[in-house]
């Protein structure tokens, strides 16, 4: 009998003794166990708060959409930092109150008035250790 090589992909005599009739699905039958209702399933997925690939759900908190802010000002590096959320808004808030038309002056503002308050800190520290 000629026995054709069977391709080895570098793991020698090993594929040769692999069976794989174990991996084989039987033909299903109605008293097998199916596993959980898909409805079940579905509705831990939305209490763990996995996202659904059919959308989003309608319990899901929604994003703030914010109007866009681009004007051309000549800066041109990032400041990126992480803050609480109601931080964010009140930044936003006091931009739109202040009618100032980009993130970026506000922060020029903000560093501003923070430099003032330091001065004073330091005149009245100052003046008190004379």
């Amino acid at each position: 009998m000629n026995k054709q090589p069977t391709k080895t992909y570098d793991f020698g005599e090993q594929l040769d003794e692999v069976n794989l009739s174990d991996l084989m699905q039987s033909p299903s039958s109605d008293s097998e166990d199916k596993g959980p209702a898909p409805e079940k399933v579905r509705q831990v997925a939305e209490k763990a708060g996995w996202e659904s690939r059919e959308g989003r759900s309608p319990n899901r908190k929604k994003k703030v959409v914010r109007k866009r802010r681009t004007y051309r000002t000549g800066r041109s590096d990032q400041f990126n930092n992480r803050c609480h959320p109601d931080v964010i808004q009140g930044y936003y808030d006091i931009a739109d109150q202040l009618k100032i038309p980009t993130m970026g002056e506000t922060l020029e503002r903000a560093l501003n008035a923070l430099r003032r308050e330091v001065e004073t800190q330091v005149a009245e520290t100052t003046k008190f250790n004379q």
